[in-house]
């Protein structure tokens, strides 16, 4: 779940790192921002969730069971893991935008177990929901989810995007998975590849929605990714996660910029969201931009 902790100027000092916070002023944020997440889910639970009663307890459970929406979806969930958070997330604090149309082609990196893939895939009707999920145990629960909803316009893909095509190891333990943090804990080897390489494969002459939460590789991802790629992209709507002075949120917004977008970012200084508008009609390059990668 993203913890968006204050407003950011984009002219704002952002690299500063969270290293500078004291321990328990960042424990302390980490969980004010929580509550206050926590609190308007369960203000909102009623009125999205059929079975609610359900939804609120089902943390107490010991075998999996399922979500029903009111909207007539239902997702498969797991009481031992973050998977309610995650459904939330899409469908009550809606932290990736849903203005899509029918026909769309729409690409989720980090799809977890499909909340904002099957939602997405009900709106573009006759489009394409390209769902990336790299971790197998989840992965099983998003094909599950996908069957639950009877969708047969999303494809689905057991990879995870990176800066390179090969292996690497991803951490698994936690509510999330990552292949920049948490590798003293479990890990389970994946395979990787580039969007590039990815568009190419699946012959996707565009991408009219690009959604990405994996967890501090959206820089290695968009970096690597050029602009001849990058123009090729009409939305990005990311949870960004800094890792260091190049790759954090101004960073990646002066190269999303570089290519043409109109970016917004709303977060704090170790995460939140962006969202990023190609440029209409033309993309344009200003040359007075500065990247430091």
């Amino acid at each position: 779940m993203q913890l968006s902790f204050m407003s950011i100027d984009p002219n704002s000092q952002l690299r500063r790192s969270v290293a500078s916070m004291s321990r328990f002023h960042w424990e302390f944020l980490v969980w004010r921002t929580r509550i206050i997440l926590s609190a308007r889910i369960l203000l909102k639970a009623p009125i999205v969730y059929r079975n609610w009663i359900y939804f609120i307890f089902s943390r107490l459970g010991r075998k999996p069971g399922l979500l029903h929406l009111r909207n007539g979806l239902t997702f498969k969930i797991r009481p031992d893991s973050s998977d309610r958070s995650t459904i939330s997330e899409v469908v009550i604090l809606k932290t990736y935008p849903l203005d899509l149309k029918p026909g769309n082609i729409v690409v989720d990196v980090g799809a977890n177990i499909g909340a904002f893939a099957i939602t997405a895939a009900t709106i573009v009707k006759h489009g394409t929901v390209f769902a990336i999920e790299p971790v197998s145990s989840i992965y099983d629960v998003l094909s599950e989810n996908v069957r639950l909803n009877n969708l047969d316009n999303i494809l689905l893909s057991n990879i995870a995007l990176d800066a390179s095509e090969g292996e690497q190891p991803m951490s698994v333990s936690g509510s999330s998975s990552s292949l920049y943090w948490g590798q003293n804990g479990e890990t389970e080897v994946v395979r990787t590849t580039t969007l590039e390489k990815f568009m190419s494969a699946h012959h996707l002459d565009r991408i009219d929605y690009l959604k990405m939460d994996c967890e501090g590789a959206e820089f290695d991802i968009l970096y690597s990714a050029g602009d001849h790629v990058l123009k090729r992209v009409r939305r990005i709507a990311l949870e960004y996660h800094n890792r260091s002075s190049n790759k954090n949120a101004l960073e990646l917004k002066c190269v999303l910029e570089a290519a043409g977008f109109h970016v917004q970012i709303d977060g704090g200084s170790w995460n939140g969201s962006m969202i990023a508008t190609a440029e209409a009609p033309t993309r344009l390059f200003p040359s007075s931009l500065r990247c430091t990668y």
